[in-house]
């Protein structure tokens, strides 16, 4: 389906016109999977709960939606064409998606493993989010991108910039609102000195927390017990979805099956302070030519071709090296 302003209704989403366009159900849903991951995932990070500023917007945006006048609303807020053009970016980058399916060529992945913390499970889920949201700039700017022609496709190639991007956008987030900040602090810590103890030996934990962190864990029986015994009212359930699950995605906390119920698990905090370190990566400056290039020559080895402003390139010219490390 050409995708042009007449093809789009006022009432159809960016979902329902790429159904429309698509030959079969299976094919929507295959390459709608590549939609969610690398934009509903990326808009998730960056929903007004994650920062003060982006909840403040919010906040006076809906006063707008709710207290003007439609016209009103269109002359200062968005008007029609406004959302009809965003929905055609919005299918423009699931085209994209489409056409590589799904797929990128990272050249900096080999340095980028090494430089990028490791000290607690919690990066690797790190990582992952990171990747997602490097995939998602560089197919938003994928027509400015290099691509590798590899199996009748034109696979985008990631870039220094998407890398920076990525990096600003992980370092910038506060990625949990207070309440479970202040949760973590005045209950899971407190309840932990108090409840922990050592699986193994089902020792108390020390007062003293002079030992290593992950030998002393707690249940989440235990953390509704001492919720209780402070006058608070909860259940486990609230305690696993509402508190734990989001400190465990956010590297606060790490889990394992409990010992002696393989069906649950126990807890520890990543530290027994408050001081989890958040930024991904502090500088791209070490990325350079020897690196990126050392990275084409061991993955690209064969009579691959790349292909930038309707030119095509060998994997080792150095131009194009010039543009995966520019910003």
């Amino acid at each position: 389906m050409k995708i042009t302003i007449k093809n789009i209704q006022e009432s159809s989403s960016p979902l329902q016109l790429f159904h429309a366009g698509c030959k079969s159900e299976e094919t929507f849903k295959h390459y709608t999977t590549y939609l969610r991951k690398f934009v509903f995932e990326f808009l998730e990070k960056v929903s007004p709960i994650s920062s003060n500023e982006k909840y403040s917007q919010g906040t006076h945006l809906i006063g707008k939606k709710l207290g003007l006048p439609t016209v009103l609303y269109k002359k200062f807020v968005i008007n029609d064409y406004e959302k009809e053009r965003k929905k055609i970016l919005v299918l423009r980058l699931i085209k994209l998606i489409k056409s590589s399916d799904g797929q990128v060529f990272n050249a900096f992945i080999d340095e980028l493993s090494e430089m990028f913390p490791h000290e607690i499970g919690y990066r690797w889920r790190q990582y992952q989010r990171f990747h997602t949201l490097i995939n998602l700039h560089c197919f938003c700017y994928s027509l400015q991108r290099p691509k590798l022609l590899m199996d009748k496709m034109k696979i985008p190639m990631i870039t220094l910039d998407d890398l920076k991007w990525a990096n600003t956008i992980m370092q910038d987030l506060e990625t949990l609102p207070p309440n479970k900040m202040k949760w973590f602090k005045d209950v899971f810590l407190e309840a932990w000195k108090t409840k922990g103890t050592d699986t193994t030996t089902d020792k108390k934990i020390q007062e003293t927390l002079d030992i290593p962190v992950e030998k002393f864990t707690i249940r989440i029986n235990d953390i509704v017990d001492y919720v209780k015994s402070k006058g608070g009212k909860t259940n486990t359930r609230q305690v696993r979805q509402v508190y734990l699950e989001p400190l465990f995605e956010n590297g606060f906390v790490e889990k394992f099956p409990d010992p002696d119920n393989k069906n649950r698990d126990v807890y520890h905090p990543t530290s027994a302070e408050m001081d989890v370190i958040k930024s991904p990566l502090d500088s791209m400056i070490p990325f350079n030519h020897s690196g990126v290039k050392s990275c084409l020559a061991k993955y690209l080895k064969g009579n691959f071709k790349i292909e930038h402003q309707n030119r095509l390139f060998s994997i080792d010219d150095e131009e194009i090296i010039n543009v995966l490390l520019s910003v």
